[in-house]
């Protein structure tokens, strides 16, 4: 009779893998949304003022702009001891 282990889940590293998750899923939602709403005001300005693609191309490197701007202050408050806009200093 061969007796197999059962891995236990660390209470621990099931916390941390899903602290991740969370952190890299929001991230990528908040670059998603800038970009989706800015390519919609695009859009719907493209439609009113009967020009092709001129503010949809605008609006979306604004969303680009603006959704790194965000994720990367997002990131910086995530990490302790940093903060945006701040170089790191050498000791």
């Amino acid at each position: 009779m061969i007796l197999k282990k059962k891995k236990l889940i660390n209470k621990d590293n099931q916390y941390a893998y899903s602290e991740g998750l969370t952190m890299v899923m929001q991230i990528g939602l908040t670059m998603v949304g800038c970009i989706a709403f800015c390519f919609f005001i695009g859009f719907y300005l493209d439609r009113w003022l009967g020009t092709k693609g001129v503010f949809i191309t605008i609006f979306l490197i604004f969303g680009i702009f603006g959704g790194a701007n965000t994720a990367y202050r997002q990131i910086m408050g995530m990490i302790p001891n940093s903060k945006p806009g701040k170089g790191k200093t050498r000791d």
